[in-house]
């Protein structure tokens, strides 16, 4: 039973497996369901009759928004979103595969053919940047899409001595994100697909980069695990934690991109028992709470949210505790002028 909802909501959850009913992470944010656990022809790959179907119940839905669509055998289902746009924007794929492989039946829609399909069929899409797929994947793309196609593995994008470079290059226009959570080290996650070794911290830097300074036209997230043999209910409990940790993760990055807060603490940048990778520039972890009052005068909840910035930046802006902040428009902090 399909629940309801109004037309535009923050969170939509695409029902195929019923995980989400096992889950909580969404239950504290307005949200709707789209029940499509009834169709057939939809696991892995999308026959025609399915597709027509998924594109009907959620044609009453906005593309520009936030959409959790259940395990990476959905994953195609990010095309039926993006088609929906009528303006040019890039894709921003964040996987451990580069589902950009022909299909093995003709025509049928698979999740491992979608970005392939997407680029194929959809005039809007400029370009297409692929993030932590593993390089064995990406040397298996076809050179006539190497024009359209950015790819960055993990390790690449590691050693980057600057991400917002790297958005300024390759993401001149607005995005549609697509993360498959199997770009992320089982460490951190449980997929029903091979993993990638992403961390979830380096996850967020890179969508705080690419939120900071695009207009987002919409975000979708797959890779749960529906009852994993030998994972079961504990695959759906660390799902259900990165879910939650994205949601509020998401909230907080588009919260500041429009407001002010004040800085509570500043972490030091801590590596463990490791060195700082080379290349990189060290980042503390930056503590901001809301103001009380937003620019239109409503209250605000007294929430502390977290975000990354060089230490090399805080130090030149002279950023301190108890500082009023705002974002400058390359993303980062900077103070606050009355």
């Amino acid at each position: 039973m399909e629940k309801k909802a109004p037309d535009t909501t923050p969170v939509v959850l695409m029902n195929f497996t019923h995980v989400y009913e096992q889950e909580s992470f969404y239950k504290k944010e307005p949200h709707c369901w789209i029940d499509l656990t009834d169709l057939e022809g939809v696991n892995g790959y999308c026959d025609e009759n399915a597709g027509k179907a998924i594109r009907e119940r959620i044609a009453r839905l906005s593309p520009y928004g936030l959409h959790f669509i259940d395990s990476g055998n959905y994953h195609y289902v990010s095309k039926f979103w993006t088609d929906r746009i009528r303006e040019d924007f890039v894709l921003v794929l964040f996987d451990h595969h580069t589902d950009m492989q022909p299909s093995r039946f003709g025509e049928l829609l698979s999740c491992g053919s979608w970005v392939k399909d997407v680029l194929d069929e959809n005039p809007f899409v400029r370009k297409a940047v692929i993030i932590g797929a593993d390089k064995h994947y990406l040397d298996h793309i076809d050179e006539a899409y190497r024009d359209r196609l950015v790819c960055f593995t993990t390790d690449s994008l590691g050693m980057e001595k600057n991400w917002r470079a790297f958005a300024q290059a390759h993401v001149r226009l607005p995005v549609f994100i697509s993360i498959d959570k199997d770009v992320l080290s089982p460490k951190e996650e449980i997929t029903d697909w091979d993993q990638g070794n992403m961390s979830l911290a380096m996850l967020e830097g890179i969508l705080q980069i690419l939120i900071r300074r695009h207009r987002i036209l919409g975000i979708d997230i797959c890779g749960e695990c529906p009852e994993l043999l030998g994972e079961g209910l504990e695959a759906v409990r660390v799902n259900d934690t990165v879910n939650e940790k994205l949601v509020n993760f998401l909230k907080d990055q588009i919260f500041m991109k429009n407001n002010r807060a004040v800085i509570c603490r500043i972490e030091d940048p801590d590596f463990g028992c490791e060195e700082r990778p080379e290349g990189r520039p060290a980042a503390c972890r930056v503590f901001l709470k809301e103001l009380p009052e937003n620019g239109d005068g409503s209250r605000c909840k007294d929430k502390v949210f977290a975000m990354l910035m060089e230490e090399k930046l805080l130090e030149e802006r002279g950023l301190a505790e108890g500082m009023t902040v705002v974002l400058d428009e390359d993303g980062t902090l900077v103070r606050w002028e009355h």
